[in-house]
């Protein structure tokens, strides 16, 4: 069985509702979710159970930090 230490997601406009039951889902298994996103606010992307919110445009750099502090 495979499972991550870390997941990225990109909220998406289209997939919104897909990504918040992914979210959920994997907030419940342990394991740390990194939000990306320019069409939500960090109150909401929170609340799906994610562990950290970067607003776009970010620095690739940016996500390596948190990818590796995880």
């Amino acid at each position: 069985e495979f499972k991550p230490n870390v997941v990225l997601l990109d909220w998406g406009f289209e997939d919104s509702s897909q990504n918040l039951k992914l979210a959920k889902s994997i907030s419940k298994d342990d394991i740390k979710l990194i939000f990306t996103s320019s069409y939500l606010s960090k109150k909401e992307i929170l609340k799906s159970g994610a562990d950290l919110y970067l607003p776009k445009p970010y620095e690739i750099d940016d996500v390596m930090k948190w990818i590796k502090k995880f």
